[in-house]
């Protein structure tokens, strides 16, 4: 299995309800695919570097999580086709990125 780190933005004029079911959808996606979860992020909502969609707030998430290659297909692609997904990004982490975050998640 390798380690992975996705971070998204929401739209940030969903309700904190709609905000909190989709990211139980992303947990879902990965966990039912053979994903495992390591960690999770809620960086609230914060102002964007440039307009997406007339929009200048976007509320920003982060996961970090283990499975194979297929985990983050699956991902990827549900993540395309939520409307209040506004921008993602699915990385790979390598091995020393991986140890690293561990590392700091424990300092924190």
């Amino acid at each position: 299995m390798r380690d992975y780190e996705t971070m998204f933005i929401v739209n940030p004029d969903r309700s904190e309800e709609e905000i909190n079911a989709l990211l139980e959808r992303i947990k879902k996606i990965i966990v039912s695919n053979g994903g495992e979860i390591l960690a999770e992020e809620h960086m609230g909502i914060k102002k964007m570097a440039y307009e997406i969609e007339k929009k200048r707030m976007g509320y920003y998430g982060l996961f970090r999580f283990k499975g194979e290659p297929s985990v983050k297909n699956e991902l990827e692609r549900n993540l395309r086709l939520f409307d209040d997904v506004l921008r993602f990004l699915v990385v790979k982490l390598e091995p020393v990125e991986a140890e690293q975050a561990e590392a700091e998640e424990k300092t924190d």
